[in-house]
């Protein structure tokens, strides 16, 4: 009879094929939170990114067996991937006009899918098995306390555009009326070509309260004459 036997920490074909659909299952599992997301990044950028973190892992260790060169480091193409990987986190990563930053957590978790290739590739199995618990439940378990941190947030940062005095003068006069305390206060010229059409972008860091509060806020000053673009930078 065949010895079925085999040792999990040697390349050979059958672990090769586990290592490979263990990568394909980690970053799944990954990429299925960010695809419900709707992020960017979602199931099969992760899990492409463990699986070809994976391959080339396996591909340098198995160089290393192969010639057995003293000059050939097992750990230098995986050096690689950790440096390349940031530009495709870099790609999910958007500063939007109102200079709100999203897509850090997606970056983040490419970034770990090729940790998790890259342990699996070189057959960490316990740190990969670890590592994907571990990654997804801080996406998906921390996701609520994120949201109370954020309700708990008693100031906010708005951004928006006057485009006359009056429009101005209305919105200062509001936030005399609401008792507000301005914390900071940034003032630049929007950059437009037309230059009759031009307005002024403030933003303003504002002591303001609960979610609800801050939500009414905002809602009444997009109905002042002559402002627009009233947008909640970190909410």
């Amino acid at each position: 009879m065949f010895n079925l036997s085999f040792d999990l920490s040697e390349l050979n074909f059958i672990t090769i094929i586990l290592r490979m659909v263990f990568a394909i299952v980690a970053g799944g599992i990954i990429g299925v939170d960010r695809g419900i997301k709707n992020e960017a990044a979602g199931l099969r950028t992760h899990t492409l990114v463990s699986l070809g973190t994976t391959i080339i892992m396996m591909t340098n260790i198995y160089m290393y067996e192969l010639y057995g060169d003293a000059n050939i480091d097992p750990t230098r193409m995986g050096s690689y991937v950790i440096s390349g990987i940031g530009f495709i986190g870099a790609g999910t990563i958007l500063v939007t006009n109102e200079n709100r930053v999203q897509g850090l957590a997606t970056a983040a978790s490419i970034w770990s899918a090729a940790a998790l290739g890259l342990a699996i590739g070189g057959g960490f199995y316990a740190a990969a098995i670890a590592g994907v618990f571990l990654i997804v439940g801080i996406i998906i378990l921390l996701r609520p306390f994120k949201d109370y941190i954020q309700k708990k947030i008693e100031f906010t940062e708005i951004s928006l555009i006057v485009f006359s005095k009056h429009g101005f003068s209305h919105f200062l006069e509001y936030i005399h009326s609401e008792d507000l305390e301005v914390s900071s206060l940034n003032i630049e010229q929007e950059s437009s070509g037309d230059e009759d059409d031009q307005g002024i972008i403030f933003t303003i860091t504002l002591d303001i309260g609960k979610k609800a509060k801050r939500n009414d806020f905002i809602k009444k000053l997009k109905a002042i004459d002559g402002i627009e673009n009233v947008v909640e930078i970190n909410g």
